[in-house]
């Protein structure tokens, strides 16, 4: 039967054990993908503000010397760490979350923050820019977010995991049309509710984020696109990109305890530019 493998996992209440409100992630064990710089960076030094003890972020290259990660370190050391970690090969993750675990015995949240884009015209796409943007943008994810799991579910206790998503989940962005990333963030959509309902009962939350128009490497077309103001004229909206450190809040209220009843869910942080 679907789901029999579940059997052997007892029944895990998401219900925080404190009844006073408890917004933070206090002495908890968050792992990151994709965390040397952006939204990635931002959530980690959201999370460690938020009380966390300790921040993981698995990526492909150790951060820079000038970068926010390796920032993050100095401001809190002993409590950023780096790991090698490429989430289209699911073994490096394994082996990733396997270090946490060994150094921490525990793990408490999971942010699928890795991603990359290409953008051009649909029909200009070679099949590997496909196949690299599906691995990296969805199977990244899914081997991030199975990894979480089962780690979640071999220690016996309740986790979240935050995926990031993107506003063009829900509609095009005409400003900077790219397919391929378009068709892995709205499938994140899916992986999420699917997830999010499937360990519910096992006490692990699974949620996105789609955040709008944020200032980072990938999107510096605002400031070569002379229409730009214009389009945002017409767009609606607060009429500005936000800054990473303006999501970090959202991820860390669904890392927190003050989520407890928050699945399959995405959040839009978008500045209303898709309001109209």
């Amino acid at each position: 039967m679907l789901g029999e493998e579940k059997k052997d996992y007892k029944w895990v209440s998401t219900l925080p054990e404190n009844e006073s409100l408890v917004t933070g992630l206090p002495d908890r064990v968050i792992v990151i993908t994709g965390a040397n710089t952006g939204i990635g960076a931002a959530v980690a030094k959201g999370a460690l503000e938020a009380g966390a003890k300790a921040v993981y972020n698995i990526d492909l290259r150790a951060p820079l010397e000038d970068n926010e990660f390796a920032a993050l370190q100095k401001a809190y050391p002993g409590k950023a760490h780096y790991l090698n970690g490429d989430v289209t090969k699911l073994d490096t993750i394994v082996a990733a979350f396997d270090k946490v675990i060994e150094a921490e015995g525990t793990l408490d949240g999971v942010v699928a923050n890795a991603g990359i884009t290409i953008r051009k015209g649909s029909l200009e796409y070679t099949p590997e820019e496909w196949d690299l943007i599906i691995n990296v943008n969805l199977k990244g994810v899914v081997n991030t977010a199975n990894v979480a799991i089962k780690n979640f579910l071999k220690l016996g206790k309740k986790g979240s995991i935050v995926v990031t998503a993107s506003l063009v989940a829900h509609g095009t962005n005409k400003a900077a049309p790219s397919l391929p990333y378009q068709a892995t963030k709205s499938a994140i959509l899916g992986v999420v509710r699917g997830l999010g309902c499937e360990f519910a009962c096992q006490g692990i939350r699974v949620n996105c984020v789609s955040p709008g128009y944020i200032r980072t490497a990938l999107t510096t077309y605002p400031d070569t696109d002379p229409l730009w103001s214009t389009k945002l004229d017409i767009w609606g909206g607060m009429h500005r990109l936000a800054e990473p450190r303006e999501l970090a809040g959202t991820y860390v209220y669904l890392l927190s305890d003050a989520s407890s009843y928050t699945t399959g869910v995405d959040v839009r942080v978008q500045g209303a530019i898709d309001a109209w």
